[in-house]
């Protein structure tokens, strides 16, 4: 069964103490502001790989669904969803309707 993923406004310090809950991370995301791997050894990855294809994906996904094959921690996913997509879902099939409070 899919679940769906939805965002709850959350303070700075619950944003925290739920990064640090799920770590340690691989994947350095902004989460309300927060980098989850802020010292990661390649950098501000994986934002720093996606800039070498990101005008590849159009800017405007408004009202599509994208499918995250490599899911992992969601990275492109929540890039998806900036980009105004109706849905963002992984291969595990959990969707991300909305990115809420926690994207940047």
């Amino acid at each position: 069964m899919a679940s769906v993923l939805t965002a709850k406004p959350l303070n700075e310090k619950s944003i925290e103490r739920r990064i640090s809950a799920l770590g340690p991370w691989f994947h350095n995301i902004c989460l309300g502001g927060i980098q989850t791997a802020p010292e990661h050894f390649l950098g501000d990855y994986p934002r720093v790989k996606f800039e070498s294809f990101r005008e590849a994906i159009p800017l405007d996904l408004t009202g599509k669904t994208v499918l995250d094959i490599g899911c992992n921690a969601g990275f492109y996913s929540f890039e998806m969803k900036r980009r105004g997509a109706a849905r963002a879902r992984d291969r595990c099939g959990r969707t991300l309707s909305s990115p809420g409070s926690l994207c940047c």
